[in-house]
């Protein structure tokens, strides 16, 4: 345990929880802040950000997954990459906390860290088994507040979904979640979910979008062969560009003409 550090950590998905449950074990000093995803230093409550300001000059500050800047002089802990600013890391923010505190994940700890960087395929990568692949994508979809409607919702619209050469699948949904992801993973080798208010591609490809320089706030995680891309309220035009985009398919795609 560290009398000199302050962690400050949301509470918004399975890793997240994790994080926070690892750190208070140690007899850390944790500062959990509400914030859904895509939390901010900025979006920080008004006490927390009273309690860092009155912290004495020495105190070392690491922030989990806040994007943007602060004036904490803390240090970001983070795998994925924003708008202009790149975090990525080929290790989890969990395993990052870890390292950090030199102490050791246990299997379940371990099943958390690869299912946030790569999702399945980095479990299966791991030797997870279908009992623990399922079990842990539960306790993430309900980490991140999926309700049983939520996931009947995704059940209807994921039927209705698009299916294209290549596993590509496609599927206009009022939100995108996790409980799509998890119903596609397996038949589409890449999903695009297009949504009212913001569009989530993944697959394989995800490096490559945040490339097209979207205008848009967007973000990007992932690890391997499996990641994320996500835009929040792309235009027309950056709509096209993706859909474009994804029919295309690889560039070294058999399906291609």
């Amino acid at each position: 345990m560290a009398q000199d550090r302050v962690w400050v950590v949301p509470q918004n998905d399975l890793e997240a929880l994790a994080i926070r449950q690892l750190l208070e074990s140690s007899g850390e000093q944790v500062l959990v802040t509400n914030q859904p995803w895509g939390a901010t230093w900025d979006g920080l409550e008004g006490g927390i950000q009273e309690r860092l300001e009155e912290l004495p000059r020495e105190t070392r500050v690491y922030g989990v997954e806040l994007g943007g800047s602060n004036s904490f002089g803390a240090t970001n802990i983070d795998h994925h990459t924003y708008q202009g600013d790149d975090r990525w890391r080929a290790v989890s923010s969990l395993e990052q906390v870890a390292a950090l505190m030199g102490v050791r994940l246990d299997r379940r700890q371990e099943l958390i860290a690869a299912n946030d960087r790569g999702y399945v395929p980095a479990m299966l990568a791991m030797g997870a088994s279908a009992a623990e692949i399922a079990a842990t994508r539960e306790a993430d979809r309900r980490a991140q507040g999926i309700t049983a409607d939520m996931e009947r919702t995704a059940e209807a619209e994921v039927a209705l979904a698009e299916r294209l050469p290549g596993d590509r699948v496609q599927v206009s949904v009022a939100r995108p979640t996790a409980a799509h992801l998890d119903l596609l993973w397996i038949s589409g080798g890449e999903v695009l979910l297009m949504g009212q208010e913001q569009w989530e591609y993944s697959g394989g490809r995800y490096r490559e979008l945040p490339a097209m320089k979207f205008g848009e706030s967007n973000w990007m995680g992932g690890s391997g062969t499996s990641g994320y891309f996500g835009i929040v309220r792309p235009s027309d035009a950056t709509r096209l560009r993706i859909r474009e985009w994804f029919s295309e398919g690889p560039r070294d795609s058999p399906t291609k003409r």
